[in-house]
């Protein structure tokens, strides 16, 4: 009767016992899977966020995309959605998702082409390119003359032609400068600012800047920024083509025709008023040889609950085809 009596209480400390274990072991488990659940929720909206991402740098593509090189019908079509922000939103319960798009489209031959505008064989800018742009920083004070020789020590020790604008990072004076505007985030607390990648460019292989397309950052440098938005941008480019048509027109008894002025269509496209004439040196920066563009640069950003992924693509016009089409040159998640 003794032995039985220990035995039961030997079966029920083992009984507790285990049955602690178990109970340690599935509240580990638990523990384990409850951290998992919110991991693999937040890894499936990055991914999402990833791929809207990737969706923005085509939706860009397909704005750009035509069928034609017509430099009026190609203007009419670029020139509004350049340098502003376009947003695309998505809903659960008819696109099977919640989140949205924001991109932003800029022409790189609207900025300073620093592989055409340095001499690398003499390790110098050309006087002419040098003095066109000291006059181009003088007209604002958001980068001071200094710069220049800056950017001369840096490029002084480069074998060659840059392979990448984020390198001048490498030079400490202008990485300082730089260190929070690399990228063009085109809001309105930074519509006045410039920006590394928005300025300056290595891609695009004509030498000039093309004043009809011009990028935020070089808008700002020059002091001509009105910060138009896409319906005010259209108007600007129907009224300089309204304008160039007018002056093609035959003239009355035998008058000459009137060429326009660039400063004229430069003042009418970015709705300032009439600018200054331009010096020969400034003129030899921003008149571009060909039209249209082949070079655009697209910012994006992709939300998927408050998870934002960023993306920044180099792409260039493709028209073997016959039409225009666009291929990624370069992609930087940033």
């Amino acid at each position: 009767m003794h032995n039985k009596s220990q035995n039961s209480g030997f079966i029920l400390l083992l009984t507790v016992l285990l049955l602690a274990l178990m109970t340690v072991i599935v509240t580990k488990i638990y523990y384990r899977s409850s951290g998992a659940i919110p991991f693999i929720h937040t890894s499936l909206k990055r991914d999402q966020a990833h791929l809207l991402a990737f969706s923005g740098v085509q939706l860009a593509m397909s704005i750009l995309a035509n069928k034609s090189y017509e430099q009026e019908e190609y203007l009419n079509q670029v020139f509004p959605v350049l340098n502003n922000w376009h947003k695309i939103q998505f809903k659960s319960d008819i696109d099977g998702i919640d989140g949205e798009i924001n991109f932003c489209i800029t022409c790189e031959q609207g900025k300073f082409n620093l592989n055409q505008l340095y001499d690398f064989e003499k390790h110098v800018f050309p006087e002419k390119q040098r003095k066109a742009l000291l006059e181009v920083l003088a007209k604002t004070n958001l980068l001071k003359p200094d710069f220049i020789v800056d950017l001369e020590q840096f490029l002084k020790i480069k074998s060659g032609p840059l392979n990448d604008v984020s390198e001048l990072l490498n030079e400490p004076k202008i990485a300082e400068r730089f260190k929070n505007q690399i990228y063009y985030a085109p809001s309105k607390e930074n519509q006045a600012k410039i920006f590394l990648t928005d300025l300056f460019t290595v891609i695009d292989p004509h030498a000039k800047s093309n004043p009809l397309l011009l990028s935020n950052s070089l808008l700002n440098l020059m002091g001509l920024n009105s910060h138009q938005d896409s319906a005010a941008r259209k108007q600007a480019v129907q009224a300089v083509f309204k304008k160039l048509h007018n002056l093609q027109e035959k003239p009355k008894a035998g008058a000459t025709a009137k060429a326009p002025e660039i400063e004229e269509i430069i003042s009418e496209l970015y709705g300032v008023s009439k600018i200054s004439k331009l010096s020969p040196e400034m003129l030899s920066l921003f008149i571009a040889d060909v039209l249209p563009p082949m070079t655009f640069s697209v910012l994006v950003y992709s939300t998927v609950n408050l998870i934002t992924c960023k993306i920044f693509a180099i792409i260039q016009s493709d028209n073997t085809n016959g039409g225009t089409s666009f291929n990624v040159v370069r992609l930087y998640w940033i």
